[in-house]
Formats: structure tokens, sequence, C-alpha cells
């Protein structure tokens, strides 16, 4: 069999594709779409440095065959799934991902790509403007503390996440509101700091903003939680 990647985006499209955490911790998948006989989906976590679309033929000219008749794949951090047309119909244009596909922690990226599966060749098409791609984000929890400082005219601010440190890393930044500037929180800044809390002093009346860093925002969100 012959696989190939394609482009025909007005028969081949994937739209108003959306992602939604069950009660029980599965994700389902739904999206509405032209044309096809199967659709790929590949999950995989979010910082994966490649391009999908990049690996996707070379993976099925290596495994194709077994995923087409198994339907369910894994291979290093990639989720492979294949959806034969008819059954998605039956299930009224929803698919489940199971909860331990989705490691806690991590955001992921979902892509669902429209194929056309006949003997001679497989037909995988990419679609344009990443319609087709929906993303699981991460909370970051962050504790929050303001302090007097009495007789300096300042307050100390103390905030804590609770995040692994080495993920951490240059995603979290912190804003004093009488600053125009944001700083990262290095791994190095909380490895050094005392059970997690890290310190800023700030004038009096001023306060500070957590945020995430504008290249990791589709990924992850700051949830915070004072005390």
């Amino acid at each position: 069999m012959k696989f190939a990647m394609r482009q025909n985006q007005d028969e081949y499209t994937i739209r108003r594709m959306e992602c939604k955490k069950m009660n029980n911790g599965d994700y389902q998948l739904s999206w509405n779409y032209n044309k096809a006989s199967h659709f790929l989906v590949v999950v995989h976590p979010a910082k994966i440095t490649n391009e999908p679309e990049d690996r996707i033929v070379s993976w099925l000219e290596k495994n194709g065959t077994e995923l087409l008749d198994h339907f369910t794949m894994t291979s290093e951090d990639f989720a492979w799934y294949l959806v034969q047309e008819r059954d998605f119909c039956v299930k009224k244009n929803k698919f489940i991902i199971p909860r331990g596909c989705i490691r806690i922690g991590v955001p992921y990226c979902i892509g669902v790509y429209p194929c056309q599966i006949s003997q001679e060749e497989w037909a995988i098409y990419g679609v344009p403007n990443k319609t087709n791609v929906a993303v699981i984000s991460v909370s970051i929890p962050v504790e929050i503390r303001y302090k007097r400082l009495f007789f300096s005219g300042k307050r100390l601010c103390m905030f804590r996440p609770r995040f692994d440190s080495k993920q951490l890393d240059g995603i979290l930044c912190y804003k004093p509101s009488c600053c125009h500037s944001r700083f990262p929180v290095s791994a190095e800044s909380m490895r050094a700091s005392r059970e997690g809390w890290l310190e800023v002093r700030l004038p009096k009346g001023e306060e500070l903003n957590l945020s995430v860093a504008l290249e990791y925002r589709e990924y992850y969100h700051v949830r915070i939680e004072e005390d």
C-alpha cells in the first residue's frame, strides 16, 4: 500500500472541532467534515518540536497495516487512532480518547486528519489553518500571600507555583503592577527558594500579576489560590 500526504481543502477538511473533558476523565472529540472514508487521530504532548504532519507518512509506512487491524497504537509519546467514517456517524460525530492516554500536568495537541483508504493507497489530507487541531491546556496553580513590612513603606508578596519546576522553566512570569516588564520564573530560582516560595518586595498598595509567557499561552493558564 502507498501512503501519501495530500491537500484538497474543498472536499477533505475538518471544521468546528471541539474537545471537552468528561466527568470520568475521558476526552470527547467532535468535528464536522465534508468527505472521508476514515479519520486519523494523532495525540501527542504539545511541546513536541516537529510538526506531527512531518512524521505521519513515515510512521504509517512502518505501522499502517497494524493500525488498520487494531485501530489504536501507541509509539513513544504519540497515540494513534484510526476511526472509520461509518462508526463516527453512528456515534453522532463523537470520538472518545481514554483518560489514560493523557498524562496529568502535560498539555496535549490532538490532530484529526481526513483520510481516503483503498487497497492501493492511504491518502491523508492536511487541513489549513489548524482547524483540525484541539489543545488540552494545563492549569498552573499558584498560591499567593501578601505581608506588610512595617516601617519600610513596602509589602512582601510571596508566591509558590504548585507545579514541576523543571517543566515550569520560562513558562510562568510575574509583573509588579507598578512595572511595565514581565519577569520569567526560572527552574533555578525555584530550586533556590524556601519550600518553593518566591518573594518579591513591592511598594505599598501595589500587587503582583502572574501570567504565562506569550509563546505558551495556548498550552498553560494560571490559577491563583490566595491565602
